[in-house]
């Protein structure tokens, strides 16, 4: 327990978040807001090293700069994202607007899971304006908050070049999600992958034939690969492996400290065949390229924002069958666009045996838009109208199955039937992709931000209970 004495000199204004205050040597700390402002609060020794204003009562109220979360990591180092590495399950949260950690930690803490609290794609930073080191400062911040100290992951999500990881990497991310579509490759014919499978080095060649033909330990977990389908393998997976390679050999080893490494595969048009997975997995292992997970493009339609679509008993085959390769090779199985897929949370909980990594993205600023719809409807109405008429420039950048033409005009609406759509798929898929045009226009995100202060604890329970309800679908305790 903490020495509540040694927190009496916080001034009595101070709105203290409990479970931040810590003692690190014979400096107190504690997060609270201070006359509207979010804050660190300091006193001891260690204060010095805070940019901030002295208090009248003593210590200091500091402000949160990056400047300071880099020292609040080297003061209370469980502030600073870790690799989280192979073992167990860990769920990836993101959050755009940089608000939602808190609430995200206090979900997940008592699950069991390891949280990937800053994950956000190239993408995602361009339309919100922001930074890498935005996104871990408030992530860091809003361990701090929640009096997290289990440990929390970065993620730059989706990079598909050396130059973006490195950029990334710089700036404190502790995870990479490699995109391997920019060389991926759909299998050419017959005739076309012989040629450039005779067109490999020789030596490469054999050493291929004898790892992969008829090979007893993948027909163990039920793979069976013969020549045309390690020809076909090769020409549509082996650039993959090539980058990987690339990018362990000269942007991860050189930094000496754990980075956790996952390949997605699963941003291409073609079903991950489990031959190919086999493959992938087989040839990072044998070139000493750490690896933390791998993400293959499953059967079905895994969409943003809506649950599964598909046969699940299909699902659960496919899960199945890539979870036992993942668990040959010590790799987690990764699921991405894997936010509110309730039906099936089960299915990949027990395919996997709790070992897999669930990446979610924009489900905690779809339980914000929710708050927003139904305490500022007049705010929702100007958000939902740009949002349609920016619907098919934004369905560029994804792949939804929204059709702005069969969604309503804002004026056909009445305030109750305009939150409704929040409840809709068309509606949640809606405002999932959109979410950059409306940040793009000054005037109302300064809106947006202005409602989200106003409401900020129902728009904190709301981005709570939603990923409490992931963690409850997967079989986890979640929250209180």
């Amino acid at each position: 327990m903490i020495e509540r004495t040694k927190f009496g000199w916080i001034p009595k204004e101070a709105a203290v978040y409990d479970a931040s205050c810590v003692l690190a040597g014979e400096t107190a700390f504690a997060a609270a807001r201070l006359n509207g402002a979010e804050v660190i609060l300091a006193r001891g020794e260690a204060e010095k090293e805070l940019e901030g204003r002295a208090l009248d009562t003593g210590g200091k109220a500091c402000p949160l700069t990056h400047e300071n979360r880099l020292v609040l990591n080297e003061l209370l180092p469980y502030t600073a994202p870790v690799s989280l590495g192979r073992e167990g399950a860990s769920f990836g949260l993101g959050d755009r607007l940089g608000v939602c950690a808190a609430a995200q930690l206090r979900a997940v803490q008592e699950s069991g899971l390891k949280p990937v609290l800053a994950q956000q794609s190239l993408r995602e930073l361009q339309f919100m304006h922001r930074t890498y080191e935005d996104v871990i400062d408030s992530a860091a911040f809003g361990a701090f908050r929640a009096g997290y100290r289990a440990g929390f992951s970065a993620d730059g999500d989706h990079l598909k070049t050396r130059e973006q990881i490195h950029a990334a990497l710089n700036s404190g991310c502790t995870m990479i999600t490699l995109d391997c579509s920019a060389v991926l490759r759909d299998c050419p014919n017959g005739e076309e992958a012989h040629a450039a499978f005779a067109a490999l080095p020789v030596d490469f060649i054999h050493k291929l034939e004898q790892i992969y033909l008829d090979s007893e330990v993948a027909q163990r977990v039920g793979i069976f690969i013969d020549r045309a389908e390690l020809e076909c393998l090769c020409a549509q997976y082996l650039g993959s492996v090539l980058l990987a390679e690339k990018v362990y050999q000269t942007e991860i080893l050189p930094l000496n400290r754990a980075v956790d490494l996952e390949i997605s595969l699963d941003e291409t048009a073609q079903t991950t065949s489990h031959a190919a997975h086999w493959f992938v997995a087989e040839e990072l292992t044998r070139r000493n390229i750490g690896f933390t997970s791998i993400a293959p493009r499953f059967v079905g339609e895994f969409h943003k924002a809506v649950d599964y679509i598909g046969d699940q008993m299909e699902l659960e085959a496919d899960l199945a069958a890539h979870a036992k390769i993942a668990a040959h090779f010590g790799h987690k199985l990764s699921i991405h666009s894997g936010s509110d897929k309730f039906s099936v949370y089960p299915l990949i909980a027990k395919t996997t045996a709790g070992h897999y990594h669930i990446k979610t993205s924009g489900t905690s600023w779809l339980a914000v838009v929710r708050v927003l719809a139904e305490r500022d409807p007049a705010l929702f109405r100007r958000m939902y109208a740009l949002a349609r008429v920016s619907c098919a420039a934004a369905k560029k950048a994804y792949v939804v199955h929204v059709e702005p033409e069969k969604l309503p005009p804002p004026e056909s609406l009445t305030d109750t039937a305009l939150a409704e759509l929040m409840q809709s798929d068309d509606g949640k898929q809606l405002m999932h992709i959109t979410y950059g045009f409306l940040f793009d226009k000054p005037d109302l995100a300064s809106a947006i931000h202005a409602a989200i202060e106003l409401h900020k604890d129902q728009v904190l329970e709301s981005v709570y209970q939603n990923i409490r309800a992931h963690i409850r679908a997967l079989g986890g305790n979640a929250g209180e």
